[in-house]
């Protein structure tokens, strides 16, 4: 049996603690969590991503996920903004969310990608 050790403990507490309270719906919390125990550098920067993204798309769903490239070997976190309709304007606003926090995922060993999947928001 796997013994865990208390520093993972506590990470996996405040991830959970984390997970729970945000605003959005998320997908695969268990391999978000996975995620965020290997690159914990952007744990701080999950809130920031949600509330950028929000203040660029109040009325839209937001589901935070994690993305896991089919063709090469390489995961990263991503919020994906669903709308009713979506409108020319989209990747501009979108573009403007990811400058928010851009400067911040410097230097991270771990990514929060905001984009769009095209599904409409439930």
């Amino acid at each position: 049996m796997k013994k865990k050790n208390k520093n993972s403990t506590v990470a996996n507490w405040r991830i959970d603690s984390l997970l729970n309270n945000l605003p959005i719906k998320v997908n695969n919390k268990e391999s978000i969590c996975d995620y965020l125990n290997k690159f914990p550098d952007i744990i701080d920067i999950i809130p920031k991503a949600v509330s950028a993204t929000r203040e660029y798309f109040p009325d839209a769903q937001i589901v935070l996920d994690l993305y896991i490239d089919p063709e090469i070997d390489d995961k990263y976190l991503v919020l994906y903004v669903r709308l009713k309709e979506y409108e020319g304007s989209i990747i501009e606003l979108l573009d403007k969310a990811r400058l928010e926090i851009l400067d911040e995922l410097k230097d991270k060993k771990g990514w929060i990608q905001i984009t769009t999947d095209y599904k409409k928001a439930k």
